[in-house]
């Protein structure tokens, strides 16, 4: 996982946000930081 995954993601339209937080980086990457899973 890379921080530009984390920008293309969190910069995008909320349907692929959606798509993004399903994706596995969501528990290995932006739960780790505190911020709750879609």
């Amino acid at each position: 996982m890379t921080l530009d995954m984390w920008e293309y993601c969190t910069n995008t339209r909320s349907d692929m946000w959606e798509r993004c937080t399903k994706a596995l980086f969501c528990k290995d990457f932006v739960e780790k930081r505190g911020v709750p899973c879609g």
